[in-house]
């Protein structure tokens, strides 16, 4: 689940998620590595190596600050968006392992940038206890959903 909020400005938003999936194997046997919930994904655990965290459950809590640092003047919405970034949760196996001393945090900053073309690029400096992690992503706007938000606005509405 993701929601926005407009914070300050109608331009700056502070966006939550919360993620909660498990995994149970179809036939009773294991589950396959591939099937595994982890943080190889762009939105978590970004302090971490990618599958530093694998098991059957995830649970997820982020939350991110976002406002416009770039625009084009041009309606086609090419610009960049900078992004201060948290994120709080944990893998497990059985749910009775989740509690708060098993929760990892992660927290850092993004750049999001967004071209006439129809395509989005991020790049995330993520920092915890352990490590820092650069991550870079690139996806089409269209694979993004509706609702997604880019310089303070839903990228399937009009500006």
């Amino acid at each position: 689940m993701r929601r926005f909020f407009p914070v300050l400005h109608p331009q700056r938003t502070l966006g939550l998620r919360g993620v909660m999936s498990w995994s149970d194997p179809v036939t009773g046997g294991d589950i396959p590595f591939q099937r595994l919930n982890s943080n190889h994904d762009l939105e978590r655990f970004r302090g971490y190596q990618d599958f530093r965290f694998t098991d059957r459950g995830l649970l997820l809590l982020t939350a991110e600050y976002r406002w416009p640092i770039w625009v084009t003047r041009e309606a086609d919405r090419a610009g960049i968006d900078m992004i201060l970034l948290a994120d709080y949760g944990q893998v497990f196996h059985n749910v009775d392992q989740v509690t708060t001393e098993n929760l990892a945090a992660s927290y850092g900053f993004a750049f999001e940038m967004a071209g006439a073309r129809g395509m989005l690029a991020r790049v995330e400096f993520g920092r915890s206890e352990e490590e820092t992690v650069v991550r870079f992503g690139l996806v089409s706007l269209i694979e993004s959903g509706a609702g997604q938000l880019f310089q303070g606005r839903a990228l399937d509405r009009e500006p």
